[in-house]
């Protein structure tokens, strides 16, 4: 069991305000190289990380925003994949994969949400193709201390997001390892906190459903695209969860998963797992 990732999950908050000074060399390295223990949904679909450091920071803040201020972020992360049917959902899976395991070495981050934003000049300015997927950057470095700590969003109550329906079953809020999964699975982040899936159990599998209504009003014209990456961050957390217990998450992403098959107040199932010892 792998209790130190697990609790980096639960950890693991968005931070606003870094020490102005660089990470060491040492874990820059060991950074770039957990970027090759990421698992992806498609062997097919590996993201690449383009790392950076402080000198870029005030044109990619520029460029993307981001909620809230940013102070002082030393690093950057742009996590990018070859354009597909399910590219922004494996964005979301593997860039959060990365996100935990940071943690894990006492690092910390924020996302910075880029779908509605320009990226032609990211993707200029950064030599990466146009044939390559953005969704996010993620700064990373070490936090400010700070008289008091930040606050971490509100996250909704399990009963709100998980529901399971199959009465023949033992009631899974009860049994201690999906507790765990559950718990991890409630602390994904998401944009604006937006929480836009809700899971249910039947015949021991979990689907997971998304509703871009959860972004109105904040990002209504793009509500779309943040589901299905947020699902994937969910995702991700559900899968490294069920690691640091020893069991194994098996995916199955729906060919309802994308853009066209979303509409606003109604939920869609994206994707179901299937969860062994």
């Amino acid at each position: 069991m792998d209790q130190k990732l697990y609790q980096a999950i639960l950890d693991r908050k968005a931070i606003r305000q870094y020490q102005k000074t660089p990470i060491t060399v040492e874990q820059f390295t060991a950074i770039q190289n957990l970027t090759k223990n990421i698992k992806p949904i498609d062997q097919k679909n590996k993201i690449e990380f383009k790392l950076m450091n402080s000198k870029d920071q005030e044109d990619i803040v520029s460029n993307m925003g981001g909620y809230g201020r940013i102070l002082d972020a030393p690093h950057f992360a742009i996590p990018n994949i070859t354009k597909s049917a399910k590219a922004i959902i494996e964005l979301g899976f593997q860039t959060q994969q990365w996100v935990n395991l940071i943690t894990k070495e006492n690092i910390n981050s924020c996302y910075i949400g880029a779908i509605h934003r320009g990226t032609e000049s990211i993707h200029n300015k950064l030599e990466i193709s146009d044939d390559k997927e953005i969704a996010v950057a993620v700064i990373f470095g070490n936090r400010k201390k700070i008289k008091q700590n930040e606050k971490d969003s509100p996250r909704k109550p399990l009963h709100q997001i998980f529901y399971q329906v199959d009465a023949d079953s033992n009631n899974l809020e009860q049994d201690p390892n999906w507790q765990k999964i559950l718990t991890a699975a409630r602390r994904a982040p998401s944009a604006g906190n937006a929480q836009p899936w809700r899971m249910i159990l039947l015949e021991n599998e979990l689907t997971i459903y998304a509703d871009p209504q959860a972004y109105i009003p904040l990002l209504r014209n793009v509500g779309k695209s943040y589901a299905l990456h947020d699902v994937g961050i969910l995702m991700a957390n559900i899968m490294q969860a069920c690691h640091s217990l020893d069991m194994q998450a098996t995916w199955e992403i729906f060919s309802t998963a994308n853009e066209q098959s979303l509409s606003f107040g109604k939920w869609t199932p994206i994707s179901k797992v299937k969860i062994t010892t």
